[in-house]
């Protein structure tokens, strides 16, 4: 009998990215969105964002509920209008609808602000960025210490770049048999029927 195949997802699981996620979605928004007034109209930096942060535990715990619908990169952006607009989704279905509502065009220039965010921090900021998405240690040790007599593989929507600057960071990179990116175009259910029928 064969090795059973174990998914990780990366966010949420491997990886405490709530915080990278709401810092760098939010300075999308507000350069997206000049004139908003959302927490200010100011975006983070590396030496304010604590304190900004916990003085707006209200906004964060609202953003941290809609986390699990976000899906591509500019979602995170995007997720501050809607709460600049104080509209609060029940479920994932209709955040997509909201999601949707946005025009393609938006959709696109939140997306490209946040990589081109992403890809400037990486650059400049690298190990301040990683102060804010840290590693779950217990998962990691878990994987660490099972990955030989498993089988484990990677299923995420976040880009292959940052997976494996992360796998790299927390000393993971023996640790998968394969990466699989997910997006709205190829879901992580296509993939796993994929992988089914092989």
């Amino acid at each position: 009998m064969g090795k059973k195949l174990f998914f990780f997802d990366y966010d949420g699981v491997i990886l405490n990215s709530l915080i990278e996620k709401f810092f760098v979605g939010f300075n999308a928004y507000v350069n997206v969105n000049k004139y908003s007034n959302l927490l200010n109209g100011t975006t983070f930096t590396f030496e304010n964002h604590e304190e900004r942060i916990s003085s707006n535990q209200e906004i964060l715990n609202m953003f941290e509920n809609m986390v699990p619908f976000i899906g591509p990169s500019g979602e995170n952006a995007l997720t501050f209008e809607l709460l600049e607009k104080n509209i609060i989704p029940e479920d994932y279905n209709s955040y997509q609808t909201l999601v949707n509502d946005v025009p393609k065009a938006k959709q696109d220039l939140y997306h490209k602000e946040v990589i081109k965010l992403r890809q400037e921090y990486g650059k400049h900021h690298k190990k301040k960025l990683d102060v804010l998405c840290p590693a779950f240690d217990a998962v990691v040790d878990v994987i660490k210490q099972n990955h030989i007599d498993k089988n484990f593989e990677i299923l995420t929507t976040k880009n292959i770049e940052a997976v494996k600057h992360y796998n790299i960071t927390n000393g993971l990179t023996k640790c998968f048999k394969a990466i699989h990116v997910a997006d709205k175009v190829t879901t992580k259910t296509d993939i796993l029927l994929e992988i089914s029928r092989t």
